[in-house]
């Protein structure tokens, strides 16, 4: 039997690190890597926050702040479909709405 559209395992089209970022930085790069993705055609991308593991109370710093990002208003404008908890509970795997393309336009 052929596998489906639904049975292929995610994968990420482009991939953001965002581990020494202070949460500042960590959504700009967070955002750029929305509008990289859509202007590349792209549809799944992995932003990769750590799950706080380095630092000193061992509580995540990032994952809030970008998880909040990633589920506010901002981000559904700038072309946030979906953003999910990857495996590992380090990542989100986040759905990019691709931008319009126009047929024949400049």
């Amino acid at each position: 039997m052929a596998r489906g559209k639904q049975d292929r395992p995610w994968e990420a089209q482009l991939r953001v690190d965002l581990h020494g970022k202070n949460r500042e930085t960590a959504i700009w790069a967070t955002k750029q890597a929305v509008f990289d993705a859509r202007r590349r055609g792209f549809t799944r991308l992995e932003v990769i926050v750590g799950r706080g593991l380095g630092t000193q109370d061992g509580k995540a710093i990032l994952k809030p702040v970008v998880e909040k990002w990633l589920h506010g208003p901002e981000a559904r404008a700038a072309g946030v479909r979906d953003a999910q908890p990857g495996p590992g509970g380090g990542t989100f795997r986040v759905s990019v709405t691709p931008p319009e393309r126009t047929v024949g336009g400049s």
